[in-house]
């Protein structure tokens, strides 16, 4: 079998300026995050049953999907 005669494809790169905006966007979520985790952090201190209550509230909905009951009912989802 010959290789000579197969060309390699030339390895292509996003512009920069796709990663800039890219980074940028990461960036901005980063900051929110930290957000977040502050907000988190100052009910769990200040507010332990708010924390407690939005907890089983945040981990009910990841078990169901993020889906409410409500919505269950709406979309007949068991």
């Amino acid at each position: 079998m010959k290789l000579n005669n197969i060309k390699m494809k030339k390895e292509e790169t996003a512009p920069l300026i796709i990663l800039q905006h890219q980074l940028d966007i990461n960036r901005k979520h980063q900051s929110k995050i930290y957000w977040l985790e502050t907000f988190i952090e100052y009910i769990e201190k200040h507010n332990t049953k708010l924390h407690k209550e939005a907890k089983e509230y945040t981990d009910k909905l990841e078990a169901n999907n993020y889906f409410t009951e409500e919505d269950k009912k709406k979309w007949g989802i068991k």
